[in-house]
């Protein structure tokens, strides 16, 4: 199927992390653990030495390039397709330099939202291919997104 707008983008933003938020996230971590140890939360324990390993590697991990493109039926990301029918609505957050993603409202609901990075892709191109087939409804951005912009993540 032929798309009808593609862009590359890397899949998430990855912000530089210096010696300082290392040194902030190993004193929160050790603390954490601290407090596990003297409660004798051995459960916690092991939870946080897996969550502190998962973050370190992501931390450090970068991201990888995705193909994104509009096609009739759908979202296209590689390969995987997200048809329209099954998506109930798009809106666009723009606050270059740190915001510049499509979130997609989609009818599921478990992860009811499907977040497309546009990196350097103009959102009004976007916006107006995605008009043909969704209707564009104002989304507020969740807690988690602010709390993890602000942590750098």
């Amino acid at each position: 199927m032929k798309p009808l707008f593609s862009w590359q983008a890397p899949e998430f933003t990855k912000h530089k992390k210096g010696p300082i938020w290392f040194v902030i996230f190993a004193i929160v971590s050790l603390g954490c653990l601290f407090l596990a140890l003297r409660w004798k939360a051995f459960t916690m324990i092991v939870l946080l030495i897996l969550a502190i390993f998962l973050i370190v590697i992501y931390a450090l991990k970068d991201p990888p390039l995705r193909h994104f493109s509009i096609t009739p039926s759908g979202i296209k990301i590689d390969k995987s397709l997200y048809k329209f029918s099954d998506i109930s609505s798009f809106w666009i957050f723009y606050d270059p330099p740190e915001i510049k993603e499509i979130s997609f409202k989609q009818r599921k609901a478990l992860f009811p939202y499907l977040f497309v990075p546009l990196d350097n892709t103009d959102p009004n191109k976007v916006r107006k291919v995605l008009l043909r087939f969704l209707p564009e409804r104002k989304q507020k951005e969740s807690i988690a997104d602010n709390v993890g912009r602000i942590l750098r993540f």
